[in-house]
């Protein structure tokens, strides 16, 4: 059985893999972007992909939060019912409001 130091080690591990690959892949698709794309149309890309990201955070209405809260607490109690419609309702109302 690992101890908890062992599944903290390993959590931290993933994390900073996680960060690597999350971050580094952007850019270098990014660094490819530049070389290949003309100037004029990558600050337009780079423009529409800062505003995709700001529509984001304004439609998530705080989800992300309460899924990482009551995901786990509804998952520990076998409130499987109670789950799939908390889950289906945060996706429901995210496509609502990012169609809109």
């Amino acid at each position: 059985m690992d101890t908890l130091r062992q599944r903290v080690r390993a959590g931290i591990h993933f994390t900073l893999l996680n960060r690597v690959v999350v971050n580094g892949v952007p850019a270098l698709v990014a660094l490819a972007a530049v070389r290949v794309v003309p100037t004029v149309e990558f600050g337009l890309y780079n423009v529409l992909l800062a505003l995709s990201g700001l529509v984001g955070k304004m439609t998530s209405l705080g989800w992300p939060e309460s899924i990482a809260r009551y995901v786990p607490r509804l998952d520990a109690r076998q409130e499987r019912e109670q789950l799939a419609g908390f889950l289906l309702r945060a996706l429901a109302s995210r496509f609502v409001l990012t169609a809109a």
